[in-house]
């Protein structure tokens, strides 16, 4: 943060949560679903016993993120789009396409020509796959809110049945002041962004949580004698939404993993006025991207283990304050 200001338009990354916390302001966490537990845990139990079973016992690696990838699909269609009515193939194809998208990004990032040209980029053959990508990731968003509108249109009173109305639900029904509901593109950019958001981050998270365990038969067996402690002198091997603050070491280490290996490394904000932080002028306009894996990183904060998955506790002083509770901003998860 030292030195002339940066020009505007300038990419400026932040690391350090007394500057990350002057960017971002904190908001009210939506609230979850009592009624998505069931699809939760049907998605879970599909993931475990089914993909995962079979490589019990064998000690060689595995790639699951794919596997993960299809897990969380299944449950953001049951939980916010009306199930969606995705087959396995076109899941399949969605969620591959997402990870090609990623690493073309990735790609296009290390050459300055197509990051400052785009229209050079969609000419070279990686823009032009990038873009065909795109227009199926597009057109599936697109058919779930067709499907999901004509089922509307048809039978108007499905709604009605429903105890809450879902993400996709909500979209379709919203309405302003003149009664002038939401377009078709306007949905689905909101679709695009849930879907893909709401699957791909939430599979890394769990890849790499079971990486880590794996890493880590300490905190494995931790985490298992939680749970099995929690579910003694039951009928059924069902957590249940009350049961969820009951698990704190589980939610430490995915916290811990996420921390390790950061689901989303760099958020972004465009400032939209001069403003100054730690007395460094930014001008209007300028590119501020707050590097959540440099936080996460950052040895002044954590030390110079900070790539460990810390020890039996998880280090809960190293997320403490002097008052005793999390510092803001010192550990970011959006």
């Amino acid at each position: 943060m030292e030195g002339s200001p940066p020009s505007p338009h300038a990419c400026l990354p932040l690391r350090y949560p007394q500057t990350v916390r002057q960017c971002l302001q904190q908001g009210d966490g939506a609230d979850d679903r009592e009624s998505q537990c069931s699809h939760l845990r049907q998605g879970g139990y599909v993931f475990a016993s089914e993909k995962l079973s079979k490589y019990t016992g064998k000690e060689e690696s595995f790639e699951m993120f794919q596997q993960a990838s299809l897990c969380t699909m299944e449950v953001i269609l049951q939980c916010a789009f009306s199930g969606g009515e995705m087959s396995e193939q076109n899941k399949t194809a969605y969620t591959g396409a997402i990870k090609r998208i990623g690493i073309l990004q990735v790609e296009r990032n290390f050459n300055p020509l197509y990051m400052l040209f785009t229209a050079i980029y969609h000419l070279s053959p990686g823009g032009r796959e990038f873009l065909r990508l795109c227009d199926f990731v597009h057109d599936t968003g697109g058919s779930i809110i067709k499907r999901r509108r004509q089922e509307l249109e048809r039978n108007p009173e499905i709604l009605a049945e429903k105890k809450r109305l879902d993400f996709l639900d909500i979209l379709l029904k919203a309405r302003d002041e003149d009664g002038r509901g939401l377009t078709d593109l306007e949905i689905r950019e909101h679709v695009d962004t849930f879907l893909f958001a709401g699957h791909d981050t939430t599979a890394s998270a769990l890849s790499w949580t079971l990486y880590s365990l794996a890493q880590h038969p300490h905190h494995q067996d931790k985490v298992r004698e939680e749970v099995d402690l929690l579910l003694a002198g039951r009928e059924e091997d069902t957590i249940e939404w009350e049961d969820l603050h009951k698990l704190p070491y589980l939610t430490m280490c995915l916290k811990e993993a996420m921390r390790l290996h950061s689901p989303v490394s760099l958020i972004s904000r465009t400032v939209t006025e001069d403003t100054v932080i730690d007395g460094v002028h930014i001008p209007e306009d300028s590119y501020i991207g707050i590097h959540l894996y440099g936080l996460h990183h950052n040895p002044d904060i954590w030390g110079p283990q900070h790539m460990e998955l810390y020890r039996t506790e998880l280090c809960p002083e190293r997320r403490k304050g002097d008052s005793g509770s999390s510092p803001p901003q010192v550990y970011l998860c959006p």
